[in-house]
C-alpha cells in the first residue's frame, strides 16, 4: 500500500486496503504491520510504502490472489535441565545474542552486567559530555547494551569535543 505521510494512521490503513480489495472497511480488521518504508524521492509529496495484514471475511473471494498471511511461530523448547547455568558477562550486542541463543535452547543464563539501564546510562552519558563527570561503572562502554549503543559502530574519537585537553 502508499500512504501519503499526512495521512498516516490506522483508518487509512483499512480504506486503502478496502479498496484495493474491493471491500467494505468495516468487513475487515488490522492485524500486523509487516513493513513501512518513508518514499521520499517526491519532494513535493512524501509517502509511506508499506505492507500489512487485514482479516477478511469467510466468503472474501480473493480475485486478485493476494498472499495469505501465516504466523510463523518459534518453536518453543521444553527446559532442559543443566548441572551448571550458563553465566554472560555484559548485556551488549554480544551478551544479548548469546541470551537468546540459549534461551532458544531452553536454558535460562545468568547474566552480569557492570552499568546501568540503558534509560539511567543516558543521564550518566550526558553528564560527562557536558560537566566532565565520569561515572565508573556507568558510561559510553558500560551498561546495558554496550558500547554500541551510543555509535552506529564506527570508531571515532570526541578530541574536538576538548575531553582530551
Amino acid at each position: 500500500m502508499r500512504i501519503p505521510v499526512e495521512k498516516d494512521g490506522l483508518d487509512e490503513y483499512l480504506k486503502a486496503a478496502s479498496q484495493e480489495m474491493n471491500v467494505s472497511e468495516t468487513d475487515i480488521k488490522f492485524v500486523k504491520m509487516i513493513s513501512k518504508a518513508l518514499d521520499a524521492r517526491n519532494q513535493k509529496q512524501f509517502y509511506y510504502e508499506m505492507s500489512f495484514v487485514v482479516s477478511t471475511p469467510d466468503n472474501f473471494e480473493n480475485i486478485k490472489n493476494f498472499p495469505k498471511y501465516v504466523e510463523e511461530t518459534i518453536p518453543v523448547r521444553k527446559p532442559k535441565t543443566v548441572k551448571e547455568q550458563p553465566i554472560i558477562i555484559g548485556f551488549g550486542p554480544a551478551g544479548m545474542f548469546a541470551a537468546l541463543e540459549i534461551l532458544e535452547h531452553g536454558i535460562k543464563p545468568i547474566i552480569f552486567e557492570r552499568g546501568k539501564k540503558i534509560e539511567d546510562r543516558t543521564i550518566d552519558v550526558q553528564a560527562f559530555i557536558k560537566e566532565r563527570t565520569l561515572n565508573p561503572e556507568s558510561n559510553i562502554q558500560f551498561g546495558e547494551g554496550g558500547a554500541g549503543s551510543y555509535s552506529d559502530g564506527k570508531l571515532f574519537s570526541r578530541i574536538k569535543m576538548g575531553i582530551h585537553q
